[in-house]
């Protein structure tokens, strides 16, 4: 080999040697930047994302958990008032079977007599009603329109759906009242009143919140006619 055609030789090896290796270089290089870029890029959305998800919790998120605490006590209430409805029409109670109003000779009021057991009766039918109902309610989805929540009157109804649950978190608890109230003159209303009490918890996507929900029932009355004692049946009235 020639002396001439070995340099041609070489430079053509050179050439063929170098290039390649320069080339799959560069290519080692790209998808690295690539991959950062492309990090960089998540990071970015998911920052923005995390931001704008906080403004709008800051913006709408004590208005939308008031609204679930508002339609997590009609829902309770409603509940309970209709397990309670239900079975007093099955099972009637009127005033006569809980109290009596006592008089003397001259028909003057002397007292306002209230039947434990009776009423202890109708209380434990009325709470294992309205029990069983709100256990049937167990963790209700309400869905509302975004529009509706903020109170607006042109966006009502529009908007996307706002989801959270509803559920009781505790048993029903009832008390018995006793109310009296004027009614006219020398005239009396007489309530006899079930109290029952829940605890109903709401919650969704970041936030819990728990209230305590009170449903008044009445479930007998009647009117007396004449002066009431303030005092009768040996407790003070307006509660037995």
């Amino acid at each position: 080999m020639t002396g001439k055609s070995a340099g041609r030789s070489m430079r053509r090896y050179s050439a063929a040697g170098y290039r390649p290796a320069a080339s799959k270089q560069m290519r080692k290089k790209q998808p690295s930047r690539f991959k950062r870029r492309l990090f960089v890029f998540i990071l970015t959305v998911l920052f923005l994302t995390a931001a704008l998800l906080a403004a709008i919790d800051r913006a709408f998120g004590p208005v939308i958990r008031e609204f679930a605490l508002v339609q997590a006590k009609y829902l309770a209430v409603t509940t309970i008032n209709q397990a309670c409805n239900e079975e007093l029409a099955a099972w009637p109670v009127s005033y006569q079977q809980l109290a009596k109003v006592v008089r003397d000779s001259s028909g003057a009021v002397t007292s306002v007599e209230v039947d434990p057991a009776a009423v202890n009766d109708v209380s434990a039918r009325l709470t294992l009603a309205a029990n069983a109902a709100l256990e049937r309610m167990s963790l209700k989805k309400v869905r509302v329109p975004l529009g509706t929540v903020l109170g607006s009157n042109f966006l009502a109804g529009r908007g996307p759906l706002i989801g959270f649950y509803i559920q009781p978190a505790s048993y029903v608890e009832s008390s018995f009242l006793s109310s009296l109230e004027g009614a006219g003159f020398n005239q009396t209303m007489h309530n006899l009143v079930l109290r029952m009490t829940v605890v109903v918890e709401t919650f969704s996507a970041g936030y819990h919140t728990s209230q305590t929900v009170i449903s008044d029932m009445i479930l007998a009355q009647t009117v007396i006619v004449g002066e009431v004692p303030d005092f009768y049946a040996g407790t003070a009235a307006g509660t037995v």
